[in-house]
C-alpha cells in the first residue's frame, strides 16, 4: 500500500498531466485520457489494452517519479534550508560532492525542487529551482560530477 502523502502527490501528478483518474485509498483504480484508459493495481502495475500502450507508459514514469521522490522525501529529516520566503517543508533527498538535491512540499500540496552548491562551511548557494524532479535530478547528476556535461 502506498502511503497517504505519496497516494495524494500521485493523483496531484496525473491531475496535472491532464489525466482523469479514479485511485483509491490502495492505490488502484483507473486513469483516463480521452477513450484510453488504463487501470493501476494497488502493487504499482498498470493494465492496459494495446492500445493505450502510451498512456500506460506515461501513467507508468509518473508513478516510479512519484514513488522514488516521495520515499526518498518521507524517509529524510525535516528541516533542511528553505527556500527563498518558504515556509513549507523542505527536506535534503540526497547530497554528494559539494552538492545538494532537496524538495519542498508546498501549502498546496505540490512539489518543488533544487539542487545547492553548498560551500565550505556547508552553507547553501547558488540553487537552481526547479518544478520537475527528473530536470532537478539531472541537473545535481551534472553539478556533483556524477555524469558528464558532455553527456
Amino acid at each position: 500500500m502506498m502511503p497517504t502523502a505519496t497516494l495524494q502527490e500521485f493523483q496531484r501528478r496525473l491531475k496535472a498531466a491532464g489525466y482523469d483518474a479514479d485511485i483509491d485509498e490502495l492505490g488502484a483504480g483507473p486513469v483516463r485520457d480521452g477513450e484510453q484508459y488504463a487501470y493501476v493495481m494497488d502493487d504499482g502495475s498498470i493494465r492496459f489494452k494495446p492500445e493505450n500502450r502510451e498512456l500506460a507508459s506515461r501513467v507508468c514514469g509518473i508513478y516510479g517519479e512519484v514513488s522514488e521522490y516521495m520515499a526518498a522525501f518521507l524517509a529524510a529529516a525535516p528541516g533542511a534550508a528553505r527556500f527563498p520566503q518558504g515556509a513549507e517543508d523542505t527536506r535534503t533527498l540526497i547530497a554528494y560532492g559539494g552538492y545538494e538535491l532537496a524538495a519542498r512540499r508546498l501549502s498546496n500540496d505540490s512539489m518543488d525542487f533544487v539542487t545547492w552548491r553548498l560551500d565550505r562551511n556547508g552553507e547553501r548557494e547558488t540553487g537552481h529551482y526547479f518544478d520537475g524532479y527528473a530536470e532537478a535530478k539531472e541537473d545535481f547528476a551534472l553539478r556533483a560530477g556524477l555524469i558528464d556535461r558532455d553527456k
